[in-house]
């Protein structure tokens, strides 16, 4: 009788962490309409395979779309899987986090876009083959070896010259990401969470 009652209760137990996780695995796709297998299991708490096999439940109900290896889609509600098109510039930005917009894809995300697009192009230090998503193309370039070496020059000028203590990089503004290596606290929806520190106050 004992051990059926501490089995019923181990059973109870995890069906209310399999809810838990669940509400939380909701929550966060809720959030975040594209968004890395690496930055759910930072929500999960670290748990990899957890998100993994989250990931694969939502697949399997139709509430995830896989956009490429280890990307994902939030499916919104009463949304076709299969044809749904996620937003581009998101995806583009998640496969490749180093990713710069150029070309006619700068011009449309400052708005300045003249006709309607269907390749979205960044430049890349690792460029991959073309990720097709519905109607939409993302086109991956090799920055070019003279920009790469400018850009690094820039990035060690504005380390040597960061600010001793932390500023807020949006004035007046509380809250978001510390950036400890800029000593910056950028706000969360302006920085991904790879490569931060603390959360600002």
């Amino acid at each position: 009788m004992l051990s059926r009652a501490i089995s019923d209760r181990n059973t109870m137990t995890n069906r209310a962490e399999q809810q838990q996780t669940g509400q939380r695995t909701a929550e966060f796709a809720a959030m975040n309409q594209v968004f890395a297998l690496d930055e759910l299991a930072e929500h999960l708490g670290g748990e990899k395979r957890l998100a993994k096999y989250r990931i694969r439940y939502h697949l399997s109900q139709n509430r995830l779309k896989r956009l490429a290896n280890g990307v994902y889609a939030t499916v919104p509600a009463g949304a076709d899987a299969e044809t749904f098109e996620p937003d581009v510039f998101l995806a583009a930005a998640a496969i490749r986090p180093d990713a710069v917009f150029v070309y006619h894809s700068a011009f449309d995300l400052l708005g300045q876009g003249h006709s309607a697009w269907w390749t979205c192009t960044v430049c890349t230090d690792r460029p991959r083959a073309p990720v097709a998503l519905g109607r939409n193309t993302i086109k991956s370039l090799t920055r070019p070896p003279a920009v790469r070496k400018q850009d690094e020059s820039v990035l060690e000028e504005f380390k040597a010259n960061r600010p001793s203590s932390r500023v807020y990089l949006v004035p007046g503004q509380r809250g978001g990401v510390m950036a400890r290596e800029w000593n910056l606290v950028v706000p969360e929806h302006l920085q991904r969470p790879q490569g931060c520190g603390d959360s600002g106050s």
